[in-house]
């Protein structure tokens, strides 16, 4: 899936930020394209291939990814090395490149078909094979130098494999399955029912083995000419690939299905080590190298393993990131699906955990749901498990000393939620679907359980908080002795509450469904709602103090409709800093009120060092071939356009907007960007309708074209 990012402008935000320059920068788990082939010459050398035109590689075995992509945004589907240096790589519409210096540089072949390719292999240094869509198979005979037709099956096919110089098969469509004997001349077909098969791999002349979708792999010991049934317990997944180390010892991954192993030839086939893999993410490939497997799948997701230590993960995230916090500009956290995700230089790397597998077929299963930090070196994640056999889930916490670096369970496993924390100096209270909790060091006690569910609890100080509820209907527990007493205040709204914050002196705010946003100056005791226009739900609230904050906002139902809010008086004027259309935000963590970060689905965490009114990031990473400023779209536009530009060195990048007098009239980019090609928005509202100038300026480049706003 295509990263698109977008610049998002708007014009006002407070008197003391006017004259700053204001980004967002994406902070990705990177990488985070698909990646559908991988290839290890040893345990630090390796190469993967993917979508857009992808081609990393790593002479580390860590994740320290060179990028080597081509110029273009093709898809890759297939690679085969010959050794470290020479290789090919095929793909979207007959792509065929070759490297003959371990991928530096890739010289593209002339392909005789516009068939996707989707798999490759070698006989020898010369002869090869590549088949694709509509049953094109195509030859070399001088290393990949020139190829050729040399068969059109009648459906799509998807895997190629030689035994020898002379036998190989192509698997495909409806069961399809191509063999040839003389790999010259002639391919013959065989059907074997109706699923599609996607990859095939042979141990000896005569022992084969076949995946296909949503159906049991396959194998033959007679050379193909007949294949059997082989069980596995994840026979509805979808399954991409096989492949063997040796005689009796194989792998089979694909979609829906966890990383599944045989030791016997395919007698059994058991769930590998899902403890720490993932049983729902996506595989395409499978690399061996000396005693480390590595696998290569959707998301950017790597994987590099031995049958001894535990999984190292060399990949990015593009997982929903619902929870995120950090502790300082450079220190910070965030949980998406099974991993947990940590960075020491504000986003630029991170390193992902594997917490554990993420699946509906299996017990024992867990993954992260929720971080939060309470002070430099304090902070409690929350893990979410399945009970095995049972339709009900637990939740279990943990804790960190450490800044992270360390975790230990402190309180579940707990049937249901738990769904807020807070700490107080020496105490910890947490609200959970069973009730209140307190632990002032002793352990856990039950303080607590009117048999309703918390969305949020906040702590004033060690005596006083509040705790949010919506069913059976909205209302407040509150409490002024630790937590010994509380009384029930019923909610004067009956809008569904999402959050809740207090403040040592008295101030607080909560916020929810049909734009509730209310305040308290009494501890909780009372309440009254903001006048505000948002006509949204307010799904997140972030105060610095009693007057700095921030709201997420937004459309239920309609999904990448956020709006990013701002306030400086305790939310009487909130100005909405930037429209985040391109993604739903989950989660918000600023640490002052310049810089903070923004978490969503599809792998996005956004970090602002100047109040967050814009960001700016590429929305590919080929290197492209020159420097180019593209015609903004839609144009004419009312009251957004886009422009997107090009970047073939790290440079100063300015974006400035300019009326018909040649006056500046904003400035969209300003700031050192990587190679890559972006996209920035500009939003019109606030301008006249008329002709206006938009202008690229690099140290080697400089490139003007004319935009209309019509209203």
């Amino acid at each position: 899936m295509k990263n698109f990012i977008y610049l998002i402008l708007i014009n006002l935000f407070t008197t003391c930020l006017l004259s700053q320059n204001s980004d967002w920068v994406y902070r990705n788990p990177l990488p985070q394209n698909d990646f559908y082939a991988i290839k290890f010459f040893n345990q630090n050398t390796g190469i993967v291939c993917g979508s857009n035109g992808i081609i990393l590689k790593t002479v580390s075995g860590d994740n320290n990814w060179i990028n080597l992509s081509i110029d273009g945004s093709l898809d890759l589907y297939g690679m085969y090395f010959t050794d470290v240096n020479r290789g090919i790589i095929v793909g979207e519409n007959g792509l065929i490149i070759k490297t003959g210096n371990g991928g530096i540089t890739w010289q593209k072949m002339v392909s005789p078909t516009a068939n996707t390719l989707r798999s490759i292999t070698f006989v020898d240094l010369f002869y090869g094979f590549a088949v694709g869509d509509n049953g094109i198979i195509i030859k070399s005979t001088n290393g990949g130098d020139h190829w050729s037709v040399n068969y059109s099956a009648p459906r799509n096919l998807h895997s190629v494999y030689f035994i020898d110089a002379n036998t190989g098969f192509a698997v495909g469509d409806s069961g399809l399955i191509m063999k040839t004997t003389n790999s010259v001349d002639t391919w013959n077909a065989q059907t074997i029912g109706t699923m599609n098969l996607t990859s095939i791999w042979f141990t000896n002349a005569l022992t084969g083995y076949m995946t296909a979708e949503f159906s049991a792999p396959l194998k033959t010991t007679d050379g193909g000419l007949t294949w059997n049934t082989m069980y596995m317990d994840y026979m509805n997944g979808h399954t991409y690939c096989v492949k063997f180390i040796d005689q009796n010892t194989g792998f089979i991954v694909g979609h829906y299905i966890p990383i599944c192993k045989t030791t016997n030839a395919g007698l059994n086939w058991l769930e590998w080590n899902s403890t720490d893999l993932f049983s729902k993410n996506t595989i395409y490939d499978i690399s061996f190298s000396d005693t480390f497997l590595f696998f290569s799948g959707a998301k950017g997701n790597i994987l590099k393993k031995s049958g001894i230590s535990a999984t190292k993960y060399m990949g990015g995230s593009k997982d929903n990131f619902a929870s995120m916090y950090f502790l300082d500009g450079n220190t910070g956290f965030a949980v998406g699906n099974n991993k947990f995700l940590r960075t020491t230089n504000g986003g630029l790397n991170w390193n992902i955990n594997l917490i554990g597998s993420y699946s509906w077929f299996e017990g024992n299963t867990s993954y992260p749901v929720k971080v939060h930090f309470f002070s430099s070196v304090s902070g409690y994640r929350v893990l979410h498990d399945y009970a095995p056999g049972h339709w009900y889930f637990l939740e279990t916490l943990q804790k960190s000393s450490d800044a992270g670096l360390t975790w230990f369970p402190s309180f579940g496993p707990t049937e249901g939620y738990i769904s807020a924390i807070n700490e107080i100096g020496d105490i910890t209270y947490i609200a959970t679907s069973t009730g209140i909790y307190k632990n002032n060091g002793s352990g856990w006690a039950l303080l607590y359980n009117p048999g309703v569910y918390f969305p949020g609890m906040s702590f004033a100080n060690q005596n006083t908080g509040v705790a949010i509820f919506n069913v059976p209907h909205t209302g407040f527990f509150r409490t002024t002795d630790g937590g010994d007493n509380w009384s029930l205040t019923p909610s004067t709204n009956t809008n569904n509450m999402s959050g809740i914050q207090l403040f040592s002196s008295g101030v607080g705010y909560i916020a929810g469904d049909s734009s509730l946003f209310e305040q308290t100056t009494d501890f909780g005791n009372t309440w009254n709602q903001i006048p505000n226009t948002l006509n949204s739900r307010i799904s997140k609230i972030q105060f610095l103090d009693e007057n700095t904050g921030w709201l997420i906002a937004r459309n239920v139902g309609y999904s990448y409709i956020n709006k990013l809010y701002y306030t400086s008086n305790g939310g009487i004027n909130l100005v909405q800093i930037t429209s985040l259309d391109s993604f739903n935000v989950e989660d918000i963590s600023f640490i002052n009120a310049l810089t903070g970060f923004i978490s969503g689905d599809s792998g996005v965490v956004l970090k602002t060092t100047n109040g967050g009114l814009s960001f700016v990031s590429p929305i590919s990473y080929n290197v492209p071939g020159k420097f180019s400023l593209y015609q903004n779209y839609p144009n004419p536009f009312n009251p957004v356009t886009r422009i997107k530009f090009d970047i073939t060195k790290r440079e100063a990048v300015k974006l400035k907007i300019f009326d018909l007098l040649g006056r500046e009239m904003k400035t969209l980019v300003n700031e050192q960007l990587q190679p890559g090609t972006y996209e920035a928005e500009w939003d019109g509202t606030n301008y006249a309708s008329g002709i206006y100038f938009y202008k690229l300026i690099t140290a080697d480049y400089s490139e003007t074209r004319k935009m209309i706003l019509i209203k």
